[in-house]
């Protein structure tokens, strides 16, 4: 007798470890999902606040390579024409600024490949 109630006892244990178990992979997994449910909603009002208070400028094409060929000549780098846009505007902030302000402008891509691109709207012909 003592035997059976033994091994009911043990049955008891590890059923009572199998739902402490299941209990504690839940707590863990609805702990998880609650944590990837506020990074999802931060990240949702972090994008509306970017597109709510986002200031979209509309550079023309001359504009740009006015920035490209100044870039050129003052810092000796030839910008691609894509940042060429941003940098015209950030050539026109920084006057604003006054002489003892610096500016700090990162650049994507490489001018050298966009050569042929500015010497055809300059129109010069190069074999």
């Amino acid at each position: 007798m003592s035997s059976i109630i033994s091994i009911n006892i043990k049955i008891i244990n590890i059923v009572i470890m199998i739902i402490i178990n299941i209990f504690y992979n839940a707590i863990i997994i609805i702990t998880l999902i609650t944590i990837i449910t506020i990074i999802i909603i931060i990240n949702i009002i972090i994008i509306i606040i970017i597109i709510l208070h986002h200031q979209y400028l509309q550079i023309s094409d001359k504009q740009a390579l006015e920035a490209f060929f100044e870039i050129s000549k003052t810092e000796g780098i030839i910008p691609a024409l894509e940042p060429s846009h941003a940098l015209y505007e950030t050539m026109q902030i920084a006057k604003s600024l006054g002489k003892d302000k610096d500016v700090l402008v990162n650049l994507c891509g490489r001018g050298d490949k966009d050569m042929m691109t500015v010497a055809k709207i300059m129109g010069v012909k190069i074999n």
